[in-house]
């Protein structure tokens, strides 16, 4: 019985060994046939248009699909007390403030 699970044993391993992996993974897909360039251009021009009209310091645009990313900084991530600059990496807290407003005397 033990001789068997050796044997078993060296032939998984012996076949495993055979295996070819590849070295790389095979390159994403590109971005232009991910996503439309006309409606990411479209979304920067109306963050673009809120920033100017003041209903907005600034944020972040970040797409993810099949394995292909697209992010874009634009603005301020505060304005108070010191202006600092969006980074593509800025993370917002997006909490509600509905319990805070509808309780406050």
């Amino acid at each position: 019985m033990l001789i068997r699970v050796q044997i078993i044993v060296a032939t998984l391993v012996f076949g495993a060994s055979c295996l070819q992996w590849p070295d790389t993974p095979p390159p994403p897909a590109r971005l232009t046939a991910t996503f439309d360039p006309q409606k990411i251009h479209a979304i920067g021009a109306a963050i673009t248009e809120a920033r100017a009209e003041k209903r907005l310091p600034g944020g972040v645009l970040w797409l993810e699909r099949n394995g292909v990313h697209f992010t874009e900084a634009y603005g301020h991530s505060q304005l108070q007390p010191i202006h600092a600059l969006t980074q593509r990496d800025t993370i917002y807290d997006a909490a509600s403030l509905t319990k805070v407003v509808a309780t406050t005397p």
